[in-house]
């Protein structure tokens, strides 16, 4: 009777075993956008400055904080699982998502009204 029992109770702690890991959901993907990344911007336009890219610096928590470009225009990002966005002091505003945990992309709106498009890769 105890071997019985005893095979029960493993077979059960098995079962439980396999079938709690199994229940269990992935570890959440932390994107962290501190750092220093490579920025591509494309104003739509027909009339807006060619494409441009520079460097741009993020500094802060996982979810807000304040970033810089290489040439010196500044304001403040937010980060909400996967979707990010930053905005210039003028009122120009990125909005975008994390494609990996190195590169991101989105649309632009500019504080006269212009749209475009970017990317980024963390350096």
């Amino acid at each position: 009777m105890k071997r019985v029992f005893s095979v029960a109770l493993i077979s059960f702690c098995l079962i439980g075993l396999l079938f709690f890991n199994s229940c269990k959901t992935e570890e959440e993907i932390v994107y962290d956008i501190r750092g220093i990344w490579t920025l591509n911007f494309f104003w739509s336009a027909t009339d807006a400055p060619p494409p441009g890219s520079t460097t741009i610096t993020f500094t802060g928590s996982l979810t807000t904080g304040t970033w810089v470009t290489g040439d010196a225009y500044n304001g403040i990002y937010t980060v909400n699982g996967m979707s990010v966005q930053w905005v210039f002091t003028s009122g120009t505003t990125y909005t975008g998502n994390f494609t990996t945990l190195t590169a991101m992309n989105g649309t632009m709106l500019g504080s006269y009204g212009g749209t475009g498009t970017w990317n980024a890769t963390k350096m």
